[in-house]
Order: structure tokens, then sequence, then C-alpha cells
């Protein structure tokens, strides 16, 4: 399947009035099981519609399950394709996704730095995006937001980045932010807050858009959720 009969994925299309730029990061934030894993697949699967690469690093979990994301997203984003469709569509998004995986906390920059200049030196591949999923603030170096920022500006390319919400006593942030995004806002450029909703669901908070937002946005999963059009149907 060629990248124009790929199926155009919302993503956050619909909520973002700008794009990360490069060295840029996004920060994609919510508590445990909200839905942070599914996000940050869904906008891998927009940047590939859009005819970008995706480097795609999981922490603590193995490659397998991130496959089986693409599918699972691909197929209920869209029930109107069928399985042969979603087989399909999930094998071509293979040529435009790398997949990074470490697992038993070996998660380091320096690893990460060392592995990018591999897939660039090594091979065709290029990514023209990266999402890291599953990172844990409490493990991870001192200055690691801005030395990731160094290692994405050096190779020209934005990141968005899911860290797991927690509300630690006496450690909420000056701007009201719970940890760890009260550390984080001066290192990002988006900042996306994901809620869980009574009924199902969840709903998206834009909290930083460029500049710090006095009111946040908000959003609900069927902005982001959606097709813009079928496979082939044109762009």
């Amino acid at each position: 399947m060629e990248i124009s009969e790929f199926p155009v994925v919302r993503g956050l299309k619909g909520i973002l009035k700008r794009n990360l730029g490069p060295g840029e990061i996004g920060v994609v934030a919510a508590r445990a099981g909200v839905g942070k894993t599914a996000l940050l697949t869904l906008i891998a699967l927009s940047e590939i519609s859009d005819g970008g690469r995706v480097l795609h690093v999981c922490i603590d979990e193995p490659p397998e399950k991130v496959k089986i994301w693409y599918e699972e997203l691909l197929r209920s984003s869209n029930p109107s394709l069928s399985f042969t469709t979603v087989k399909t569509l999930t094998r071509a998004v293979e040529q435009y996704r790398f997949v990074l995986s470490y697992l038993h906390n070996s998660f380091s920059l320096g690893k990460l730095e060392e592995a990018l200049k591999g897939i660039v030196e090594q091979t065709s591949f290029r990514p023209t995006v990266a999402v890291i999923d599953g990172l844990d603030f409490d493990r991870c170096e001192k200055r690691f937001v801005p030395r990731l920022r160094e290692l994405l500006q050096k190779y020209e390319i934005p990141a968005w980045l899911s860290v797991q919400l927690q509300k630690y006593p006496g450690e909420n942030g000056e701007a009201g932010l719970s940890y760890p995004c009260d550390l984080l806002e001066g290192d990002c450029a988006i900042m996306i807050i994901m809620e869980s909703n009574p009924e199902g669901g969840f709903s998206l908070k834009l909290v930083k858009e460029g500049i710090r937002l006095t009111s946040p946005r908000v959003f609900s999963d069927s902005d982001v959720l959606s097709f813009l059009s079928a496979p082939g149907s044109g762009r």
C-alpha cells in the first residue's frame, strides 16, 4: 500500500493551532490507565498519514505490544475497515516506523542518542518525529529534558513524551500543575493533560501551546479519535 492510499488520521490536527518544530517537545500527561499510549500512537499514525516517519520509543514494553497498539487503533478508529484492510495498513505502517524498546529499566538518554545516531548513519530511515512512551521521571537523570531538547535539535526532529501524573504531598508547582508537569512546563512547547470521563472515554485539556494558556482549551475524545478520510479516498 502506498502512502497516498493511507487513511488521513485526524490526531491532534483539530485541536492544535501549531505543530511542533525541530527540537521542540510536546507532553501528554495523565494518570495511569487514561490512554496516554493510545494518544501517542494516534499522533504517530497522524504523522505517517502525512507522509512522515516515526521513531517510536517504548520504555518497559516489548515492541510486539507497540505493533498491537497500532493495529487496534486502526481498527477501532474506523470500524468500517475490513479485517484484511486493517492487516494491510498495519504492515504498511512498518516501513514508516522504527521501534526502539528498552526493557527492565534499561532506558537512558545516552542509549537513545547512540541508537538515533546509528539509525541515521547506518540506515535510510530519517524520522520526522519521535514519540517516547513510558518515561518515569523519578528515574530520569538530572537535566533530562534540556539534554533531550539538545539531542532533538541536533537531528532536527520534534518529540512527544507521555508522562504519568502524580500528586505528592506539597509538590504541586506554583503553576498549579501536578508533578512532573510543574517541572516540564518551561521546557516543552505544547502540554496536554488527559482526564477520564465518568461516562467513559476521555477529555483533553490543552494547557500550553507555545505559551501557557490563561484558560485551558478542553476537547473530547471524538475530536481526535477519527479518520478524516478512508483509505484510497484522496487527501
